[in-house]
């Protein structure tokens, strides 16, 4: 299975703005990979800490859309960066559920 860098950020990013109703699409003109995975991570945990104070329950709902366990809730809870390292937790899910669906797509394709 061939993996494209950029066809799995793009999913990511259609992923991220499902779950999340975050919208990032101004950051898909960045061309290095690694600077727009930072500057999503920074517009993330920005949205969520906006979130957070003004809908607590929205928030709420996000987190658990997204599937991120209470146990990895508490371990950062006294991270004073801890909206940047939720943002890394939700980008890393999200990423874990993009290559688990090309996967069983790639799976799915050989099977036929």
């Amino acid at each position: 299975m061939k993996i494209d860098k950029q066809e799995i950020l793009k999913d990511l990013i259609k992923q991220l703005e499902k779950d999340t109703g975050f919208d990032n699409t101004s950051n898909l003109e960045i061309d290095d990979l690694n600077l727009l995975v930072e500057k999503l991570r920074t517009d993330l945990g920005c949205f969520l800490k906006k979130t957070a104070s003004q809908n607590h329950i929205k928030f709420m709902n996000i987190i658990y859309r997204v599937d991120i366990p209470q146990s990895k809730l508490e371990k950062i809870k006294t991270d004073e960066n801890y909206f940047e390292s939720l943002a890394e937790m939700v980008l890393n899910r999200i990423f874990q559920k993009i290559l688990t669906m090309l996967i069983y797509k790639s799976k799915d394709n050989k099977s036929t």
